[in-house]
């Protein structure tokens, strides 16, 4: 049940998600910017494109 459930929560075709690289997130906490979050940080690599990455599956 549970792989089923992250699965089609997750669009899963036969690749799996790519991973998060959790100790290279970056934030700034002094953006002010209403839309400012963690992943627009330019520091922070991620392996895939998350605008597109999701659109595309």
């Amino acid at each position: 049940m549970r792989e089923q459930l992250v699965r089609e929560l997750m669009f899963c075709t036969e690749d799996p998600p790519p991973a998060i690289p959790w100790d290279g997130l970056y934030d700034d906490p002094t953006q002010n910017a209403p839309d400012w979050n963690f992943i627009a940080d330019p520091r922070t690599q991620w392996p895939v494109d998350g605008r597109e990455w999701l659109i595309q599956r």
